[in-house]
C-alpha cells in the first residue's frame, strides 16, 4: 500500500504545541521531511530519534523573517496550526488573540499568495465560531455565531483563506476540531479534572452544572483526520468539522475520570460557566465520514489512555 507522505516537505506551524507535535510525529513516521516553526523550541516533546528527523526554526508568524522563510524553501504541505488556543485569554486580552490567531494566518496567505509554487494549506480553526448552535448537531453549514474574541479570530481567518483561494487560487481547506483531548494536553476540561483530582481525591469542584456537553475527540483521531483531509480533499476553501458525533456531559466525563483514578470524590459544581464557552456541542461528521473517516479510538478508551499519560508524566499515585 502506497504512503502519500513518504518523502513529502511538510512545514507544521506551532510545531511544538500539544496537536503540532502529535502531528510532526505522525508526518516523521510516514517518511516526511518535516520543519516547525515556533515560537517555543519543541525538544521536551520529542524522543531524540524525531529530533533528529526534523527542523526546527524558532519564528514568528507575523515577522519578515518568516516570509522570508517561506519564500526560501519548498513545501508540499503547510499544516497551520500556529496560534493562541485559549478562549478565557482571548476575552482577557483580545488584542493578543487577534495578532496570534488572525493576524498570524493573514500574513501567511498573503506571503503564500505571492510565491511562484505555493503549498497545499490545511488551517486549523476551531468549533468555537459556532458559538452556542441553535441546532444539534451543528453541520458544517449552520450558522455561526462566536461568543468569544477567539472564536471571532478562528471565523474570519477561515473567511480570509476562502477569499484567497478564491481570489488568488490558493490550495487550502479549514479543518474545525471540536473537544480534542489526550497524552500532552496541558490545559482544557480533561486535564483540569486530572489535576484537581490529583490534588484533592476528595472533592472534586468544576464550572457550570455538569449538564454543558462536548463532541470529544482522541488526538490521534484527530491526527488521522488532517492527514486524510490535507490528502484528499479538495482544497477550495472548504470547511470540515472533526469530532466523533457524539455528545458527552462534563458530568460524565468527570464520573469516567473518577473511575479510571480508582477515586470517588464529593463532585460538587459552582453553576456559573465562564465567559465564552458554549453550553452544548454536537457535530455532524457527515462530511468528514463521507470521505472515509471513522474515529478508532473511543472515550473510555481515551480517558484511559490519557490517565495513563498524566500518571506517568506528573508523577502522581
Amino acid at each position: 500500500m502506497s504512503n502519500h507522505w513518504d518523502d513529502k516537505s511538510v512545514l507544521v506551524t506551532g510545531g511544538s504545541g500539544f496537536l503540532g507535535s502529535h502531528l510532526v510525529r505522525e508526518l516523521v513516521s510516514k517518511g516526511s521531511s518535516v520543519r516547525i516553526t515556533d515560537i517555543i523550541p519543541p525538544y521536551e516533546q520529542f524522543s531524540t530519534s524525531v529530533q533528529a528527523k526534523i527542523v526546527f526554526d524558532q519564528l514568528d508568524l507575523i515577522s519578515n523573517e518568516f516570509q522570508e522563510y517561506l519564500y526560501s524553501h519548498s513545501f508540499d504541505y503547510v499544516f497551520h496550526l500556529a496560534g493562541s488556543a485559549s478562549v478565557q485569554m482571548s476575552v482577557e486580552k483580545p488584542f493578543s488573540d487577534f495578532e496570534s490567531n488572525l493576524r498570524g494566518t493573514l500574513h501567511l496567505l498573503e506571503t503564500m499568495r505571492t510565491m511562484s509554487n505555493p503549498p497545499k494549506l490545511v488551517y486549523l480553526s476551531s468549533a468555537a465560531v459556532y458559538g452556542n448552535p441553535n441546532s444539534i448537531p451543528i453541520l458544517e453549514d449552520d450558522i455561526t455565531v462566536p461568543i468569544s474574541p477567539y472564536g471571532i479570530s478562528k471565523l474570519a481567518a477561515e473567511r480570509y483563506l476562502y477569499v484567497y483561494v478564491n481570489i488568488h487560487g490558493l490550495k487550502a481547506m479549514s479543518a474545525r476540531p471540536f473537544s480534542v483531548y489526550g497524552p500532552g494536553q496541558r490545559k482544557q476540561v480533561v486535564y483540569d479534572i486530572l489535576r484537581k483530582i490529583s490534588t484533592n481525591p476528595s472533592i472534586l469542584e468544576l464550572y457550570g452544572s455538569g449538564g454543558e456537553a462536548r463532541d470529544f475527540i482522541f488526538i490521534t483521531d484527530l491526527i488521522d483526520a488532517l492527514l486524510m483531509l490535507a490528502e484528499k480533499s479538495a482544497m477550495s476553501g472548504e470547511v470540515y468539522n472533526v469530532a466523533s458525533g457524539v455528545s458527552t456531559e462534563i458530568a460524565q466525563i468527570a464520573t469516567e475520570l473518577c473511575n479510571v483514578m480508582n477515586v470517588s470524590p464529593e463532585i460538587m459544581y459552582k453553576g456559573e460557566v465562564r465567559p465564552g464557552v458554549p453550553l452544548r456541542w454536537q457535530a455532524d461528521v457527515s462530511r468528514l465520514k463521507s470521505m472515509g473517516f471513522n474515529p478508532r479510538v473511543g472515550l473510555n478508551e481515551g480517558l484511559r489512555r490519557t490517565v495513563n499519560w498524566y500518571i506517568e508524566t506528573e508523577g502522581q499515585n
